[in-house]
């Protein structure tokens, strides 16, 4: 209970995940025709594609993958940018996926027939490597991966499964990357990013002012000391002088 009221949204879409993998064991009869986004799909289908159950020979593949990569960064993508944050980068994404890759298929004249979670995973692997673009990963326990360089793998993956239904549909995912990219950059530049680097140097830079300030003025009280002490030393009668006279 702990985890889930950290990562409330995390653990749903977890859930939600197993409950997908129940539904593709029980092959409930149109269920997934009714949750899948197709080119003649409903409008509820844009949002309901990561619960349809799929039952292709490489589902559990994609579906393992989606619930791992959920597990490992979902809970750190809400951590930072909050259950708001948490939801955009799953949901959202899918949900801009969905369209993209819709408005592709109507343009291609092709079938396509999306459904799984695995979408919901993508877009936390990318939010979390965008965000962490210097963070080291292994990839299988093998590969050493930048968080930047592992976002770009999530993206070519995302990629090559839709070219699967037309080779030219996985270019109509780069719009929802490349949203999803300034959106990122945009939350990162407002909060810890760019605009907080800057607001840091001139932090820093304000501090070299003040302190050059203070090193000019304390210089300066030093010149008026010696002055002042050579012109009290000027008053003083030499005694050798004193003694000629």
């Amino acid at each position: 209970m702990k985890w889930f009221s950290r990562s409330p949204v995390t653990f749903t879409l977890l859930g939600l995940v197993f409950l997908t993998f129940l539904m593709s064991m029980v092959r409930v009869p149109g269920l997934s025709e009714a949750l899948a986004l197709t080119p003649d799909g409903k409008p509820w289908t844009f949002l309901t594609y990561p619960l349809a159950p799929v039952f292709s020979g490489s589902s559990l593949f994609w579906l393992i993958l989606s619930g791992v990569w959920m597990w490992m960064f979902g809970a750190q993508v809400e951590a930072r940018n909050g259950w708001k944050g948490a939801l955009l980068a799953s949901v959202g994404f899918a949900t801009l996926v969905g369209l993209c890759v819709f408005v592709g298929a109507k343009t291609l004249n092709t079938y396509f027939q999306l459904g799984g979670p695995f979408e919901l995973g993508v877009g936390f692997a990318i939010v979390w490597g965008l965000q962490n673009r210097t963070a080291k990963i292994n990839l299988f326990c093998v590969l050493p991966l930048s968080g930047l360089l592992f976002a770009g793998l999530s993206c070519l993956l995302l990629f090559f499964r839709m070219m699967d239904f037309h080779p030219a549909l996985g270019l109509f995912t780069l719009p929802a990357l490349g949203i999803t990219y300034f959106v990122v950059q945009s939350q990162r530049s407002g909060a810890g990013g760019v605009r907080l680097d800057r607001a840091a140097r001139n932090k820093a830079k304000n501090t070299r002012n003040i302190l050059d300030a203070a090193a000019d003025r304390q210089k300066e009280r030093e010149e008026r000391d010696k002055l002042r002490q050579l012109f009290e030393r000027s008053l003083i009668e030499d005694p050798d002088e004193k003694n000629g006279s």
